[in-house]
This record gives C-alpha cells, structure tokens and sequence, in this order.
C-alpha cells in the first residue's frame, strides 16, 4: 500500500472531495503562493531589513518548532487531509496536550513570520488567506474526528485549537 492511500485519498473519486480534498488543495496552493507571489512592499520601514527579519525570526522558529513537534507525536496518525485514516488514533500527549491542532498552529505562525519578513502585503494578504483555510480544515477535521473518536469532545473541551489558553 502506498502512502497516499494509507492516507486515505482515493485516486479515481478525489474529485468529489469525500475527504476533504479541497481543503488540502486550497492549503497546498496558498502555501506555494506565499513563495511565488512576487513582493508587493510595504513602503513603511521597508529599508528596516534587520529589524524585519529580527521580528520575523521567532514567528520562523516557533512556527517550525510547533509544525515539528506535531509531526513527531502524530506519527502513524498523520494524513494531510482532514478526514482521519483507518489507522488513526487519536493523540492526546506531547504537543497534542496544549494544541488541538500544531500543525496548522505552525502554518499560520510560520506564514506571519514569512510576510514580517519579507515585508510585504500580498504575502500578508495570502497568509491571511491561508490562516482563513487552515481554521475551515480544523472544524472540518474536529467534525469527523468528533465522530470517529467518543472522547474526542472532552479533548476538545480541555485543549485549545490553536494557540494555548487563548484560541
């Protein structure tokens, strides 16, 4: 089996976006954008590059640091699509203790970090975007996992979605 169908997509019916197939997509194109959008600087402080990428860095290393971390405690439970895989547990420790959600956690950290430091509004406007995308797939995804899962309510109920504390 290959990882594509462990993770669940279905090569002949993806189309109809059964398991969220278009979340995914509208995630993968924004986070290609963020790339290859050319810069539309913001002419405020533009020339303000140290300080820029000083602002922007720990946006950069909290973003991957959270992204990471959702990786290594998700393991064999990861799928990029929203509808949880066949072999899926449900994780509740490491990370998954403070964030429901550290993957996209780290997206939406990382992308704010990456139009600090490039200063730049059409990155700004395609990291709102993709943060806009990325809370669509979590309440997605926590409705299939509500499903699948009978203590996932009392998980949700305890751990916040995105941000410890606060959201």
């Amino acid at each position: 089996m290959d990882l594509f169908q462990r993770w669940g997509f279905d090569w002949k019916h993806w189309y109809r976006g059964d398991r969220g197939e278009y979340w995914l997509f509208a995630q993968l194109a924004l986070l290609a954008a963020l790339v290859v959008v050319p810069r539309w600087p913001i002419p405020i402080a533009a020339d303000w590059i140290v300080w820029r990428w000083a602002i922007a860095l720990p946006f950069l290393l909290i973003g991957a640091g959270l992204a990471i971390a959702g990786l290594r405690f998700l393991g064999d439970s990861l799928t990029p699509l929203p509808a949880p895989h066949a072999e899926s547990t449900l994780v509740q420790a490491g990370i998954y203790a403070w964030i429901r959600h550290p993957l996209y956690s780290g997206l939406m950290i990382g992308s704010i970090g990456w139009a600090i430091a490039l200063w730049s509004l059409s990155q700004a406007a395609i990291a709102f975007a993709l943060i806009l995308v990325l809370i669509g797939k979590a309440r997605v995804e926590e409705r299939w996992l509500r499903d699948r899962y009978s203590d996932y309510a009392d998980y949700q109920s305890r751990v916040r979605a995105f941000i410890p504390g606060l959201i």
